[in-house]
């Protein structure tokens, strides 16, 4: 892996709010949604993104949909006001 990582760039990459991520204060992962979407807008704006770049958030159960819901919204709004608009 770590040859391939110096020959080739990292392809697809995902922002794990879902099962990797836990269950987290709101607050937290709100903060860490805003702060994932300034990260990539910095990437649009260096060039530096992946090929393949996506979030994965928690499932719209019922129980965990509101939250899903507010991820989403929260890192889409960031994501678009600091790179001013277009999204990868």
């Amino acid at each position: 892996m770590l040859e391939k990582l110096q020959r080739e760039p990292v392809e697809d990459f995902r922002i794990d709010f879902e099962d990797g991520y836990g269950n987290r204060p709101d607050a937290e992962e709100d903060q860490h949604a805003k702060l994932a979407a300034e990260e990539v807008a910095r990437g649009m704006g260096e060039g530096s993104l992946p090929p393949f770049i996506g979030i994965r958030i928690k499932p719209f159960s019922p129980e965990l949909r509101e939250r899903s819901i507010r991820t989403l919204d929260l890192f889409v709004g960031a994501l678009c006001e600091a790179s001013r608009g277009p999204a990868p």
